[in-house]
Protein backbone atom coordinates (compact mmCIF):
# COMPACT_ATOMS: atom_id res chain seq x y z
CA UNK A 1 0.00 0.00 0.00
CA UNK A 2 0.80 3.51 -0.73
CA UNK A 3 -0.84 6.91 -1.06
CA UNK A 4 -1.18 8.28 -4.41
CA UNK A 5 1.25 11.20 -5.70
CA UNK A 6 -1.62 12.61 -7.80
CA UNK A 7 -4.41 12.95 -5.17
CA UNK A 8 -3.03 11.33 -1.62
CA UNK A 9 -5.24 8.50 -1.63
CA UNK A 10 -4.52 4.73 -0.54
CA UNK A 11 -3.63 2.35 -3.36
CA UNK A 12 -3.73 -1.20 -4.34
CA UNK A 13 -0.60 -3.41 -5.15
CA UNK A 14 -0.89 -4.41 -9.20
CA UNK A 15 2.43 -5.82 -9.70
CA UNK A 16 5.57 -6.19 -8.88
CA UNK A 17 8.93 -7.11 -10.93
CA UNK A 18 12.38 -6.38 -8.69
CA UNK A 19 13.35 -3.93 -7.72
CA UNK A 20 9.61 -1.84 -8.40
CA UNK A 21 6.15 -2.63 -7.99
CA UNK A 22 3.38 -0.77 -9.55
CA UNK A 23 0.49 0.63 -7.61
CA UNK A 24 -2.61 2.03 -8.63
CA UNK A 25 -5.03 4.66 -6.85
CA UNK A 26 -8.35 3.80 -5.81
CA UNK A 27 -9.69 6.80 -6.24
CA UNK A 28 -8.41 8.50 -9.07
CA UNK A 29 -6.72 4.87 -10.66
CA UNK A 30 -3.48 6.84 -11.64
CA UNK A 31 -0.71 3.76 -11.83
CA UNK A 32 3.21 4.62 -10.53
CA UNK A 33 6.19 2.76 -9.63
CA UNK A 34 6.94 2.46 -5.88
CA UNK A 35 9.76 3.51 -5.70
CA UNK A 36 10.08 5.67 -8.21
CA UNK A 37 13.35 5.22 -10.61
CA UNK A 38 15.58 7.63 -10.12
CA UNK A 39 16.41 9.56 -13.71
CA UNK A 40 19.97 7.84 -14.12
CA UNK A 41 17.64 4.86 -14.63
CA UNK A 42 15.51 5.91 -17.31
CA UNK A 43 17.08 8.12 -19.20
CA UNK A 44 20.93 8.74 -20.93
CA UNK A 45 21.56 12.39 -21.73
CA UNK A 46 21.44 10.84 -25.32
CA UNK A 47 18.18 8.80 -25.33
CA UNK A 48 16.47 10.85 -28.06
CA UNK A 49 19.55 11.71 -29.99
CA UNK A 50 18.47 8.51 -32.30
CA UNK A 51 15.45 9.90 -32.98
CA UNK A 52 16.87 13.64 -34.67
CA UNK A 53 14.30 16.37 -34.82
CA UNK A 54 12.98 18.36 -37.60
CA UNK A 55 9.72 19.19 -38.57
CA UNK A 56 9.20 16.05 -40.76
CA UNK A 57 9.66 13.63 -37.49
CA UNK A 58 7.35 16.17 -35.61
CA UNK A 59 4.40 15.73 -37.48
CA UNK A 60 4.77 12.03 -37.83
CA UNK A 61 4.85 11.78 -34.50
CA UNK A 62 1.85 14.44 -34.10
CA UNK A 63 -0.51 12.35 -35.84
CA UNK A 64 0.67 9.50 -33.94
CA UNK A 65 -0.04 11.44 -30.88
CA UNK A 66 -3.81 12.90 -32.44
CA UNK A 67 -4.76 9.65 -33.09
CA UNK A 68 -4.20 8.04 -29.74
CA UNK A 69 -5.93 11.29 -28.25
CA UNK A 70 -8.69 10.52 -30.40
CA UNK A 71 -9.99 8.03 -27.68
CA UNK A 72 -10.97 10.60 -24.88
CA UNK A 73 -14.12 12.06 -25.85
CA UNK A 74 -13.89 15.41 -23.66
CA UNK A 75 -12.18 18.24 -25.64
CA UNK A 76 -11.32 20.84 -23.48
CA UNK A 77 -9.67 21.29 -20.25
CA UNK A 78 -6.44 20.69 -18.56
CA UNK A 79 -4.22 17.64 -19.96
CA UNK A 80 -0.96 16.86 -18.37
CA UNK A 81 1.57 14.59 -20.39
CA UNK A 82 3.86 12.66 -18.40
CA UNK A 83 6.87 11.82 -20.28
CA UNK A 84 5.93 14.73 -22.58
CA UNK A 85 9.32 14.40 -24.82
CA UNK A 86 9.67 17.15 -27.33
CA UNK A 87 5.56 18.30 -27.15
CA UNK A 88 4.03 15.63 -29.87
CA UNK A 89 1.25 15.17 -27.05
CA UNK A 90 1.20 18.37 -25.79
CA UNK A 91 0.91 20.00 -29.45
CA UNK A 92 -1.94 17.35 -30.30
CA UNK A 93 -4.08 18.51 -27.14
CA UNK A 94 -3.43 21.92 -27.98
CA UNK A 95 -4.83 21.56 -31.71
CA UNK A 96 -7.85 20.20 -29.89
CA UNK A 97 -9.03 22.85 -27.46
CA UNK A 98 -6.87 21.56 -24.85
CA UNK A 99 -4.29 23.63 -22.13
CA UNK A 100 -1.69 21.18 -21.92
CA UNK A 101 1.14 20.86 -19.79
CA UNK A 102 3.86 18.19 -19.72
CA UNK A 103 6.02 16.76 -17.59
CA UNK A 104 9.95 15.67 -18.91
CA UNK A 105 12.95 15.21 -17.24
CA UNK A 106 15.13 14.42 -20.20
CA UNK A 107 16.74 17.60 -22.27
CA UNK A 108 14.15 16.86 -25.18
CA UNK A 109 11.89 19.37 -22.66
CA UNK A 110 13.89 21.95 -24.20
CA UNK A 111 11.95 21.50 -27.66
CA UNK A 112 8.85 21.46 -26.33
CA UNK A 113 9.32 24.73 -24.14
CA UNK A 114 10.68 26.17 -27.23
CA UNK A 115 7.42 25.55 -28.91
CA UNK A 116 6.19 27.40 -26.29
CA UNK A 117 4.39 24.60 -23.61
CA UNK A 118 5.27 24.71 -20.01
CA UNK A 119 6.95 21.62 -18.92
CA UNK A 120 8.37 20.73 -15.90
CA UNK A 121 10.45 17.71 -14.58
CA UNK A 122 8.39 16.34 -11.76
CA UNK A 123 4.95 16.07 -11.23
CA UNK A 124 5.11 18.38 -7.94
CA UNK A 125 6.11 21.19 -10.08
CA UNK A 126 2.43 21.32 -12.09
CA UNK A 127 0.46 23.95 -10.42
CA UNK A 128 -2.76 22.13 -9.66
CA UNK A 129 -4.25 18.54 -9.94
CA UNK A 130 -7.18 19.03 -11.94
CA UNK A 131 -6.84 17.41 -15.06
CA UNK A 132 -9.41 16.72 -17.76
CA UNK A 133 -7.03 14.06 -18.98
CA UNK A 134 -3.96 12.54 -18.35
CA UNK A 135 -1.34 10.74 -20.65
CA UNK A 136 1.64 8.48 -20.52
CA UNK A 137 2.55 7.24 -23.52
Amino acid sequence: MGHCPACGHPSDHVWARAPWRALQCNRCSFVWLDPVPPSVHTYAASYYDHWGMNDTIFEMKLLTSARALSHIPEHGGRLLDIGCAHGYMLEAARRRGFDPLGVEISPAAEEARRRGFFVRKTLEEIPGRDFTAVTMI
